[in-house]
């Protein structure tokens, strides 16, 4: 017999900050016995527990009866790439900061440094049990989850089909939602799009923005700790931030 969730959590861009995951999930009572997680990526780089984070992520998952949906970010996927160089090269700071340099400049550096404090055999366990098996999308019940969005004029598979990569830098989608003055319209005929990646901060909203029928989960945790948490089935949310109690909406 299928076990059935009680509740579907959605939660947005992490960016390394423990603190925030924790306290987000203790604001909405998280139990992993009776909630399934559906996390947007972006785990890595930015603030210092990066490697704590993943870890606690990987524990909520086999501590639960359900199948969590872990996304891939553009931030993880730097570090997927530096990972798959091999452990003794990531060892070497000067060769691992040379030719990653871009990721380096996007906060790689916190990530190499919460990492490089564990054992080969624990990195090793994260990358197959965690970072291996990150969806690009992920589809359920006509609601799509992607990391950053997609080629509207493509389409969802279309895009993936040509740069899968798109998934995880598209900004354009969001950009093209808050600019549309006919809220009624569905791109790509989702019921919605529930995304991160693109701070709806940068926009004037510092609570989970809907533009159409694009849902956006990310206000800024990579510099904030800002963190939201969204109940599907009722449409209610949680944020943390440091030192404010942000009740449920």
């Amino acid at each position: 017999m299928k076990i059935h969730q009680d509740r579907t959590l959605i939660i947005g861009d992490i960016h390394g900050s423990l603190e925030s995951l924790r306290g987000v999930l203790q604001m909405a009572k998280y139990n992993s016995k009776q909630d399934r997680l559906i996390c947007l990526g972006d785990y890595v780089d930015g603030w210092e527990h990066s490697y704590e984070v993943v870890d606690m992520l990987i524990d909520c998952q086999e501590n639960s009866p359900f199948d969590n949906i872990y996304l891939m970010g553009n931030h993880d996927k730097y570090f997927i790439d530096v990972l798959d160089d091999g452990l003794d090269q990531f060892r070497d700071r000067q060769h691992t900061e040379t030719i990653n340099a871009e990721w380096w400049q996007q906060d790689g550096e916190s990530t190499y440094l919460s990492y490089n404090n564990h054992s080969d055999s624990n990195i090793t366990r994260h990358k197959e049990l965690f970072y291996d098996k990150l969806h690009y999308y992920y589809i359920e019940d006509n609601r799509l989850y992607v990391h950053a969005g997609f080629n509207h004029r493509l389409g969802l598979r279309a895009t993936y089909r040509i740069d899968k990569n798109e998934l995880l830098w598209n900004r354009l989608l969001y950009q093209g939602a808050n600019q549309n003055k006919d809220r009624s319209v569905l791109y790509g005929n989702y019921e919605t799009i529930f995304i991160g990646h693109t701070s709806s901060v940068a926009y004037g909203f510092t609570s989970p923005h809907r533009a159409c029928n694009v849902l956006n989960l990310d206000q800024g945790c990579k510099t904030t700790k800002r963190l939201s948490c969204w109940h599907l089935e009722s449409g209610k949310w949680w944020q943390y931030i440091p030192d404010q109690d942000i009740s449920v909406r």
